[in-house]
């Protein structure tokens, strides 16, 4: 037996990347300490400029529960879970933040907060977006 899902699958992928956007936001907002000292090199003028090199990468766990027994019937020792008569499959997923950029001429501190923050206001937007779909949604269902 399939499950039903009556939302359409572009709330899905929103929901989704509401997601992955806190979780960049996040691993900024824990990182931005963590430039490396400048070099110092020549801007297009010619004059001697501080170059701040940002260069992280994370790997983050996705969990993912998925409906149904695909996974039990192909695979016979694959744990499936029931809860509240579904059965559930867990699927973790690798998935892989980072960032590889520089600051020519700028302090490092306020060019990591200013990204960290328009970052957090597109999480915010998109999770309102994201919520108002789904309520708009289940008005016509």
């Amino acid at each position: 037996m399939v499950l039903q899902n009556p939302l359409p699958e572009g709330i899905d992928f929103l929901a989704l990347l509401t997601i992955l956007l806190f979780l960049q936001y996040l691993f900024i907002k824990f990182n931005r300490k963590s430039v490396n000292s400048p070099v110092i090199g020549k801007n297009i003028r010619g004059n001697r400029v501080a170059t701040y090199l940002f260069d992280k990468v994370s790997v983050v766990p996705l969990v993912l529960l998925v409906p149904g027994d695909l996974f039990e019937t192909t695979s016979p020792f694959w744990p499936v879970f029931k809860i509240f008569g579904v059965k559930l499959s867990i699927l973790i997923v690798p998935f892989l933040i980072g960032l590889n950029f520089r600051f020519i001429g700028e302090q490092p501190a306020k060019i990591m907060q200013r990204l960290a923050n328009a970052i957090g206001w597109l999480a915010l937007a998109s999770l309102g977006i994201t919520i108002d779909a789904f309520f708009l949604e289940e008005s016509f269902i």
